[in-house]
């Protein structure tokens, strides 16, 4: 049996529940909030309210009964609906109950609701509060502990208020739980006690409240009977300053296409009008070809207004055939090629279609439609026809096809003022005479109606480029720089993989307008701070008011949103709220466009059309256009979009309803329910995701079938199949509740089998978003579409590898591509400028450092145990190895304070071989490292390797090379040893020696690295150090000791003997977290650090290998260069947990590893005084894989006399053994330090194997 309490509490719940019905928002006030303002703290404002408007509102409430509270709340509510746009909104009150006892007040938090959906009048509305407060009082709760207190405070509200009567009396001690909280203190005066967090409001967010809140009430008070409707928030000046200053007057008069088109033939004859290619047409042939055809379609019976559809082919025939039609009388209707046939078909009837252009094409229309062939010589008639040009600037200009949200498309009808108003006389773009517009869409997109217009009207070119050529980067590029391309559009998806694939190709472009969609802000800064003269436009506008309705000139990097602007000229824009009224500035509202570039309305759908295309009589007699945009005003006129508010969206450009694919499912017969919507991955791509439900249903044949009906860009990436479609409380579909399609392909059976394979996988996870690819996964199955084809290729040029479009498009799996062998490796291209060879970033940065600490070697021993030993065949073997390798026969030369390469094609070596008997194996070793250790080098100087074979009293052989570090690192010694054993070998059993020409070389790569980074900027690298390197950084300072006897650099080496048992448990644990050892080393001595200095946020020093491409595995020279990793380390973590947090810092590392420290010093922000910060903590981690099978050297020796760091952890990896060495500065550290740093290490080490789960504070270190 239920207790009385629990039926109370049940009770309760049904009567809120029933209150708050159907409500599913989250109302918040955001009013000019102060953008500087970055921490939480609260403010604290009191304002006295209007005393004249007070006193009315008083009496008002008096003489109809109405409590003060109901009052004020109906005010605040009518002012909450105009804030979030919404008729119906929730907010709190908060009361104070007697408890049980009657001895304690209690604070409860109740709901107050103002719904005004009925559009009923302001008196019934305030009566309607005032019942709901009365019932209200008997159903809150009373129980007596917090525990079961029913607290009425639901998610959605973001403020409450509460009323008093003395200012003294109001609670000054109420925490600020919700982001406003007002106090309504009702005495001889309205005074209005504001509390709020400084991030959320302003004090001039709260003035315009309270000026708002007093219109509301003079309204009130003038009209109690008037609809909830009429309630505004401006003023009549308010008003006066939006309709006229931000908006631009359309009083100039206009032409036709046709007529201007004539004007600029007799102006520019012989200026190029339309090319691709190779071939081009001049004003001239163009008009004298469309006067043709033009007189062929008369024949054929088009006239004035005729609907002449077009298949749009990137040809110069289109454009004669699009001007020929528009001279014939009649309006062009453009069609996709690549459309389904019944796409087409429907288009055909529902436009009422006659006459159809194309070519090879006309195949798929109809019989009885009149097919004129646009590439057939009797599809045009002689000059001695006289055509009569029909078309008035009010004449139908062409009718575009836009996705519609029963299922099929809708045409939009465009009239020949609306083109003109778009490209003639704009405020937005110049076009010249000498310009040339590169026509980067398809026809039947409205961006064509820019490109193609804005030039044939002004005497530019326009040039068209082959589809494959704009999905290829480098053709592109190709095509802008040899068609002197000075104005394009680009869709946002586009423009965003160009500028991060190379974003040179923009050089030359005066102006560039981006629109379709949101135009993403890095690539913006980007281009900006690159090109200063180049103009960067934001273009906004829906097809129905012809392409441009607004643009804003991109001046200045933006952080999270770019303003889409204010009316192009002879254009309006108005806010308009909910309620039909004109928005405040700074408040959501639909954005409705006006002026002349409105549509005439859709073709034969006069219901829709009367929908969208409305007339305001307060704003203009003149129809506006309901974009279904959520926007608002900013306070300097400018417009900024915030989202749709209804199902209509955009991806990569096109314009699409996702009803129209949500109809098309329901149409399959195994689908039973159906819901679209968009989802995005990390990269903030965004993709169409269809969720079903139904009996044994094929998402491959899904996807089929709707291929019958929808083009390419509509058809859903994903299709999920559910059980049933998640619910609100409300019976809507929750969208919220869909699940994002990330891992579909976590399962992935069919593994890569090869280095190429696997390459291909790391480049799909990275551009589909995917954590598992399987390797006949298929690429447009996974999401693929023709931009992330373009950012495949893009991508695996960067790793050496080349891909054609059509072969992507033919195998779309990597298994696929890989055994039909249509993956290419490319090479670093071979320099062919010997006389000016750059450094590379790497080199160039030691070489500054050089300047300053002159001795910078790079010295390596080891022990040959090859017996006998052929001396004069390993110098020979030494002697090929220096004459294959051109890095061995460097030099550094200086030009104006910058360093060059210069190769000779012979030097003469510096191999000795020397008898050292009295000196044992090791001793032999100490000697010659610290021979070559202090050995200073001149670099313009040859020889700069140095080779020393030693033979020792025990008759030991040891084998030395030193160099300084500018033209060698440790992995590049490794490779000549390598390349030694392996010569030694051939020279001995009189094998061919077969040298390696093709081998990328360090000045390959230089010059490669530089050309690079002029196309590229390696934005995203800039950018992610910029974050990563943000804020104080820890730095540890390692005092001298005193009356040390040892130099700066002079170091020395401990090493870290770990139990064997311990490093393969280790190598286990590594293993079984999916962590590499490098990843674990570091998180290891990410925990010592923390335990000897007690910092959480750690940078250290890392020494990147610097070879991220795979011509370079076997190349001499120096790649490698001092980079940081900086990680959070919390005594809470366990090891596993900072282990994985290491993990992804370092394959942060690795992906941003392109520039060297001094680099990103110089590109970013971050403070200068870091510079030294990768020297003073180091960790390196050498792994050697390179096995000598014929000399038998054993493992290398690194010198340890000189450190460029102050400590560094250095592990090298051998295939037989870990050693762990600390390295270090002796005039920093004593030995007996250093004895007490490898005693801990060891300790972690034995914790972390034994405890990997425990907390770093349960260590018993």
């Amino acid at each position: 049996m239920k207790s009385k309490q629990l039926v109370a509490i049940e009770n309760l719940d049904k009567y809120w529940d029933e209150y708050l019905y159907s409500y599913e928002h989250h109302e918040y006030i955001d009013l000019y909030q102060d953008g500087n303002v970055s921490d939480n703290d609260s403010q604290r404002c009191i304002i006295e309210f209007n005393n004249n408007i007070y006193k009315k509102i008083k009496e008002f409430a008096k003489i109809r009964k109405i409590e003060f509270s109901v009052l004020f709340n109906a005010m605040w509510g009518f002012m909450l609906e105009r804030y979030n746009n919404k008729k119906d909104v929730v907010f709190g009150n908060l009361i104070s109950i007697k408890s049980p006892n009657r001895e304690l007040n209690i604070n409860v938090i109740i709901p107050v609701r103002v719904d005004c959906t009925e559009n009923i009048r302001i008196l019934d509305c305030i009566d309607k509060i005032q019942k709901s407060a009365d019932s209200h009082i008997n159903n809150l709760p009373s129980l007596a502990n917090d525990n079961n207190l029913y607290i009425l405070k639901r998610k959605f509200i973001d403020h409450i208020i509460a009323f008093e009567s003395d200012i003294n009396e109001t609670n000054n001690n109420i925490s600020l739980e919700y982001n406003l909280f007002l106090t309504v203190i009702c005495g001889e005066s309205l005074n209005l006690d504001f509390r709020y967090i400084k991030t959320k409001y302003s004090e001039k967010s709260i003035k315009n409240m309270v000026c708002h809140l007093e219109r509301i009430a003079e309204q009130i008070i003038k009209n109690p009977e008037a609809s909830t409707n009429t309630i505004e928030l401006l003023t009549q000046e308010e008003k006066h300053k939006i309709l006229s200053e931000y908006n631009s007057q359309y009083n100039a008069s206009f032409k036709s296409i046709v007529t201007l088109f004539k004007e600029n033939v007799k102006k520019y004859p012989d200026n190029i009008a339309v090319t691709i290619g190779e071939r081009s047409i001049t004003y001239m042939e163009l008009d004298s070809y469309s006067d043709e055809f033009a007189a062929f379609l008369i024949k054929k019976g088009v006239t004035k207004e005729s609907i002449v559809a077009i298949f749009a082919e990137r040809k110069i025939e289109t454009i004669v055939g699009i001007v020929g039609i528009l001279k014939s009388g009649g309006a062009y209707l453009p069609i996709d090629i690549d459309y389904p046939q019944e796409r087409i078909e429907y288009i055909i009837e529902n436009a009422k279609v006659k006459c159809i252009v194309g070519g090879t094409t006309l195949s798929k229309v109809p019989n009885n439609i009149v097919k004129v062939d646009l590439f057939s010589k009797d599809s045009y008639v002689e000059n001695d026809y006289s055509i009569e040009y029909k078309a008035s600037p009010n004449s139908l200009a062409y009718v575009m096809y836009t996705s519609g949200t029963t299922g099929t498309p809708k045409g939009v009808m465009v009239e020949h003022k609306s083109v003109i108003r778009l490209v003639k006389d704009t405020n937005y773009v110049e076009f010249k005479e000498d310009d040339v517009v590169l026509q980067t869409g398809s026809i039947v997109f409205d961006a064509s109606t820019f490109e193609i217009w804005g030039a044939l009207l002004n005497g530019s070119t326009l040039c068209l480029v082959n589809k494959m050529d704009m999905l290829d980067t480098s053709k592109l590029k190709s095509v802008i720089e040899y068609k002197k391309i000075t104005i394009m559009f680009l869709t946002p998806s586009l423009f965003k993989l160009l500028v991060e694939d190379d974003i040179s190709l923009f050089k030359n472009v005066r102006e560039l307008v981006v629109g379709g969609d949101k135009m993403p802000c890095k690539q913006a800064t980007q281009i900006i701070n690159k090109y200063k003269a180049l103009k960067l436009v934001n273009g906004y506008g829906p097809t129905e008011n012809t392409t441009f309705s607004t643009c804003f000139l991109v001046d200045k990097p933006y952080e999270n949103s770019i303003p889409i602007g204010k009316p192009i000229t002879n254009s309006t824009a108005y806010i308009i709220d909910c309620f039909g009224n004109l928005q405040f500035m700074g408040l959501s509202g639909e954005l409705y466009v006006g002026g002349v570039g409105v549509a005439r309305g859709y073709i034969n759908n006069t219901e829709l059309t009367n929908e969208k295309f409305v007339v305001l009589p307060f704003i203009s007699k003149d129809y506006l256009y309901k974009t279904g945009d959520i926007v608002k005003m900013m306070q300097d006129g400018n417009i900024m979009f915030l989202g749709r508010r209804d199902n209509q969206v955009k991806i990569r450009g096109f314009r699409i309803e996702l009803n129209e694919i949500e109809n098309r499912l329901l149409s399959y017969e195994q689908i039973n329910d159906a819901v679209v919507k968009i989802c995005s991955n990390n990269n903030s791509d965004e993709y169409i995701c269809a969720y079903v439900t139904g009996n044994n249903i094929d998402c491959n044949k899904v996807k089929e079938y709707l291929r019958k009906f929808l083009p390419e860009y509509m058809i859903p990436n994903y299709i999920i199949t559910l059980s049933n479609l998640p619910l609100t409380i409300n019976g809507k579909v929750d969208k919220d509740a869909l699940e994002l399609p990330v891992n579909f392909c976590e399962n992935a059976t069919n593994e890569p089998i090869n280095d190429l394979e696997r390459s291909m996988c790391d480049i799909w996870k990275k551009i589909l978003q995917h954590n598992a690819i399987n390797v006949d996964d298929d690429f447009f199955e996974m999401g693929g579409d023709s931009l992330k084809v373009m950012a495949f290729i893009s991508e695996a040029q960067k790793r050496g590898l080349k891909l054609s479009f059509t072969d992507i498009y033919k195998y779309t799996s990597i298994r696929e591509l890989v055994s039909n062998k249509k993956v290419q490796i490319i090479g670093i291209p071979k320099v062919k400028d010997k006389d000016n060879l750059r450094l590379s970033f790497a080199q160039e940065g030691i070489w500054f450092n050089s300047k300053i600490e002159p001795i910078y070697n790079v010295v390596l021993s080891v022990s040959i145990n090859k017996k006998p030993l052929d001396i004069a065949i390993l110098k020979k073997a030494i002697e090929i190895v220096i004459k294959n390798n051109q890095e061995l026969r460097t030099i550094i030369i200086e030009k104006d304070y910058v360093p060059y390469q210069k190769v000779y094609d012979e030097v003469i070596s510096d191999i000795t071989y020397e008898k050292h008997l009295d000196k044992t194996e090791q001793e032999l070793r100490k000697f010659f490292e610290h021979q070559e250790t202090y050995r200073e080098y001149k670099l313009d100087e040859a020889p700069l390797f140095h080779f020393r074979i030693g033979e020792s009293g025990d008759g030991s052989i040891i084998l030395t090379i030193g160099t300084h570090h500018v033209l060698a690192d440790a992995y590049a010694i490794n490779i000549i040893l390598e390349e030694i054993d392996k010569r030694y070998s051939e020279l001995l059993n009189g094998n061919e020696i077969i040298a390696d020409e093709n081998k990328t070389t360090c000045a390959d790569y230089a010059m490669w690295q530089r050309e690079e980074f002029e196309k590229k900027g390696y934005y995203s690298d800039v950018e992610y150090w910029e974050k990563k390197l943000q804020g104080n950084m820890n730095i540890i300072e390692f005092p001298k000791k005193e009356n040390s006897k040892y130099g700066d650099y002079e170091g020395n080496g401990m090493r870290i003997s770990i139990p064997s048992k311990n490093i393969k448990a280790f190598s286990e644990l590594c293993k079984t977290i999916n962590i590499s050892m490098y990843a674990g080393y570091a998180a290891l001595f990410y925990i010592f650090l923390n335990y000897i200095y007690d910092i959480d946020d750690i940078a250290i020093g890392t020494a990147t290998v610097g070879r991220d491409r795979s011509e370079i595995q076997d190349s001499l020279g120096n790649f490698a260069f001092a980079s940081l990793i900086r990680t959070e380390v919390s005594k809470n973590d366990s090891f596993i947990e900072l282990a994985k947090k290491t993990k992804k810092t370092i394959n942060e590392l690795y992906e941003h590893q392109a520039l060297p420290f001094e680099m990103i010093l110089k590109e970013t922000t971050v403070d200068r005084k870091y510079h030294k910060l990768p020297y003073r903590i180091l960790i390196e981690y050498i792994k050697n894989e390179r096995l000598s099978t014929n000399l038998g050297f054993t493992v290398a020796d690194y010198s340890n006399e000189i450190t460029p760091a102050d400590f560094t952890f250095f592990i090298q990896s051998e295939p037989d053994e870990e050693y762990l060495t600390f390295y270090y500065k002796r005039n920093l550290f004593d030995d007996e330090e250093i004895e007490d740093f490898v005693y801990l290490m060891k300790d972690i080490f034995e914790e972390v194997v034994n405890k990997p789960t425990a907390a770093l504070k349960e260590y018993d270190l």
